[in-house]
């Protein structure tokens, strides 16, 4: 991994983690919250989070955004990161709910749908942001 793979990584990271706070923790908590089944326990209390474990699967997501865009891809710039991530978070996002759905009686399709759409869009924007860091100085990017 390069050093500039590394840094998009965290630098996606952590966009990701405070982006995520104000988009899922604030302004979508009430849809989730009143979507989802409750299971006593199911939920930690924000006393209880752990919010490392949170911002390690954010580097783990930006991490695999930064090594597809930089060995695979060579994407460089917003626009291309947008798109590339909202087809990798809609495609990871339906398998994941698709299957929590099928086994699962935590939401129903309404929410399938939305939490797919909503990770799509978010995961695009991060992802455009990484491809922002991998181009840096790149003038035949821009």
């Amino acid at each position: 991994m390069s050093t500039r793979m590394i840094l998009a990584a965290l630098i996606g990271a952590v966009v990701s983690f405070f982006l995520g706070w104000l988009v899922f923790g604030t302004l979508l908590d009430p849809y989730y919250q009143s979507n989802m089944v409750h299971y006593n326990g199911l939920v930690r209390g924000e006393a209880d989070m752990r919010f490392y474990a949170i911002f390690l699967a954010q580097l783990c997501w930006s991490g695999l955004v930064a090594y597809i865009f930089d060995k695979w891809a060579n994407i460089r710039t917003f626009q291309k990161g947008l798109i590339g991530g909202i087809i990798i978070f809609a495609l990871a996002y339906a398998g994941f709910d698709l299957m929590m759905y099928a086994g699962m009686n935590l939401f129903g399709y309404k929410m399938l749908i939305v939490d797919v759409l909503v990770n799509a869009v978010f995961g695009g924007l991060i992802s455009g942001v990484i491809a922002v860091v991998l181009g840096w100085g790149n003038r035949k990017s821009v």
